[in-house]
């Protein structure tokens, strides 16, 4: 049979990282809107606030409407430049 090639992950992984450390000063590490919401409860908790928090909930917000945004675009691009990607049959 054929190899499995673990490399896939770990190129991920490090794109993933790298892209944290280019933005990581602008937006606090807050990749997607699951991280932002994430990080605001958690310094919620940690600061038992809302006004210590850290982090406001509008600016939580706001992040994570510029990456829903940026995956709609995305999504978007992909499909008009993939059109064959649409023509196969279902997997299920």
């Amino acid at each position: 049979g054929r190899r499995q090639n673990y490399f896939f992950g770990l190129a991920e992984g490090f794109c993933v990282m790298t892209g944290g450390c280019a933005v990581g000063s602008i937006t606090g590490g807050m990749m997607n809107p699951a991280v932002a919401a994430g990080v605001w409860l958690l310094n919620l908790e940690e600061l038992g606030s809302i006004k210590e928090a850290g982090i406001s909930l509008g600016t939580c917000l706001k992040f994570s409407t510029w990456q829903c945004t940026g995956g709609l675009i995305a999504a978007v691009v992909f499909r008009i430049t993939h059109p064959s990607e649409y023509c196969k049959a279902p997997l299920l």
